[in-house]
């Protein structure tokens, strides 16, 4: 750190508070050594003799002088925190005045006595006093040259001034000492500032280390808990199973064994879904673990995991209820095991924390395009609920929500971290919405695709769209889209609305193909590679400035839909906006409004 001038430069406000706190500690011993030392020279010399008024007029100023940098260092946290500024100038001053008072009194003793005993005294003093002075203003290299020349060069100037040999070695040896101590008092600096940011390093690396140490224990002791939670939690059914075995072994009633092998089937059960969650945790972690893309009847696959819990949920007297939309899709392609996975976990979690009430599994549709539909799963129960904090922990690894809750309730703490990674893994976000003494309701949307085979064979959903579809605009669209599967949405949108399309796979190449003419409306894609949907849109509005050209309608499609992403499609000179998933209802709208207002405009 380069500290020549450490007013001039930026340095961190804990340093240089610390630097002024040092220069006033450090000047406490010397801020009434100079009284001390005067006190000395007037009472073992004459000049008290010769000269009384002055010599205790010195004596004064030096004291006052000294108290006010005595009070200044004893008092920094309260005087300087009031204003740090008022304090350096009041330490700057106390000790400039010192120094003005000692040099031009010891200019005035040699140029006085000359080779007499308070000459001597005088110069020895000064020698002494600048030493200390250079070590004690050390943290601040400018106050410290200043105070080293205004102690030193009046006496320089007094003993050339006094037609004495002796004189003139004295004035040479004090201008050597100048220099002298201006390069032992910056190599001080230097060291002073070099150990303040070293020990500052230091101090932030111990800091980072505390909480690098207290994240790991942390994470220690809930690997900890986490082993115990699962030691317990396959001792558990295995102890059911060998016992049951030992039992068997014993008791041959027909009655009694059905009962023990009903017993070892459920806490075999317990075991194997136990495992298989620490194995998918591993897989997850690893990042191995894979989505099919199969088949799949996602209304089957809900109901077959509440027809599984509905017994857990009778045996507590608990309502299992489900709610399934009329108009959901019996195919798609997805992982009918994850999904079923999914909910057997947020159900076995709803029965658990449910002492009374009813538990609802929920199935709808959020929307339908040609090829994919989009599909909202919740589970909500009349539990315990989750405290508001707990709910930002709970999805992480080896957390539940509270300690009493795994000893209560047991379980691994697995089944949420579990389910949340497959959610994601699916393309969805799992989400959870709780009240303590209400109870919880967890929810995750995924998008499927629809199979081929059942667009096609499904005509008469075909009539209905025909028939509810909006009046033909019959438009030439360019779209910008990169997405092959949004490109295929889009198009078969357009085409219904019977309209032609012609399709870019980026911003550049749907520059390329708005100047060739023949576009009637642009609908760009704000996000695609090489050049995107902003970039793309400024340089459009540009070509039509400059070919004074009528601007041409561009709609925004995006999947933000935020007010500041509304607000940048606009300022780069978009016309509309549509948020992905949109349906044709939705871009037969936006479509008729920025071509009629274009058309509005043209006429103007």
């Amino acid at each position: 750190m380069n500290t020549e001038d450490s007013s001039r430069i930026e340095l961190p406000r804990d340093d240089m508070t610390q630097a002024n706190r040092d220069l006033g500690n450090q000047g406490l011993p010397g801020s009434v050594f100079y009284s001390a030392i005067w006190l000395l020279i007037i009472v073992s010399t004459p000049v008290a003799q010769d000269w009384a008024y002055l010599s205790w007029t010195v004596f004064v100023l030096l004291t006052v002088a000294g108290l006010l940098r005595l009070i200044l260092g004893i008092r920094f946290e309260d005087l300087y925190f009031r204003s740090p500024a008022g304090w350096l100038a009041s330490y700057y001053g106390a000790v400039i005045s010192q120094a003005i008072v000692w040099g031009g009194t010891t200019a005035f003793l040699l140029w006085q006595y000359v080779t007499d005993w308070p000459a001597y005294l005088s110069g020895f003093s000064t020698a002494g006093i600048v030493a200390g002075g250079t070590i004690s203003l050390s943290t601040h290299l400018r106050l410290q040259r200043s105070y080293i020349v205004i102690i030193l060069l009046p006496g320089i100037i007094a003993c050339w001034l006094v037609p004495h040999p002796t004189a003139y070695a004295l004035g040479i040896l004090f201008l050597l000492a100048i220099g002298f101590l201006f390069a032992i008092g910056r190599k001080l600096n230097r060291s002073y500032w070099t150990s303040l940011e070293n020990n500052r390093l230091l101090t932030r690396r111990a800091e980072q280390l505390a909480e690098a140490k207290f994240k790991a224990e942390s994470a220690d002791r809930a690997k900890s808990q986490f082993v115990a939670n699962i030691s317990h939690e396959l001792r558990t059914p295995l102890n059911g199973v060998i016992g049951t075995i030992e039992l068997l072994r014993h008791n041959t009633s027909a009655e009694l064994q059905t009962k023990y092998l009903d017993v070892m089937a459920k806490s075999a059960q317990v075991l194997l879904h136990r495992i298989s969650e620490i194995l998918d945790f591993s897989k997850i972690g690893a990042g191995k673990l894979e989505i099919d893309a199969i088949a799949m009847d996602p209304v089957r696959t809900a109901q077959e995991a509440t027809s599984l819990m509905r017994d857990a949920a009778e045996s507590k007297g608990l309502v299992l209820e489900v709610d399934i939309a009329d108009d959901l899709p019996h195919s798609v392609i997805g992982d009918p095991y994850r999904l079923n996975q999914i909910l057997l976990n947020l159900l076995s979690n709803a029965i658990k924390f449910t002492e009374r009430g009813r538990i609802t599994v929920t199935l709808e549709q959020l929307q339908r395009f040609t090829d994919a539909v989009i599909l909202r799963f919740t589970v909500s129960d009349t539990g315990i609920g989750i405290p508001q904090k707990a709910q930002k922990r709970i999805f992480e690894s080896f957390v539940q929500a509270e300690g009493s809750s795994t000893r209560q309730y047991g379980g691994t703490g697995l089944g949420l971290s579990v389910s949340s990674e497959l959610v994601k893994l699916m393309g969805g976000d799992l989400r959870v919405h709780s009240q303590v003494g209400v109870g919880s309701r967890f929810s995750f949307i995924v998008t499927f695709e629809i199979p081929r085979e059942v667009m096609t064979s499904q005509p008469e959903v075909n009539d209905t769209e025909e028939n509810d579809a909006p009046p033909p605009l019959r438009l030439n669209v360019l779209l910008a889209e990169d997405n092959q599967m949004n490109q295929f949405v889009a198009q078969e949108m357009l085409s219904m609305l019977q309209c032609k399309t012609h399709c870019a796979n980026n911003g550049q190449a749907a520059i390329d193909q708005f100047e060739k003419g023949g576009i009637d409306v642009i609908l760009m894609d704000c996000e695609m590679p090489e050049m995107d949907g902003f970039e793309a849109t400024k340089r459009i509005r540009k070509i039509e400035s400059i070919e004074q050209l009528e601007p041409i309608p561009i709609v925004a499609l995006t999947a933000h839909v935020a007010r500041e992403d509304r607000e940048r499609t606009a300022s780069v000179g978009m016309n509309g906006f549509l948020s992905k998933p949109f349906t044709v209802d939705g871009l037969y709208k936006v479509l008729l409004e920025v071509t009629e207002e274009s058309n509005r405009a043209s006429k103007l």
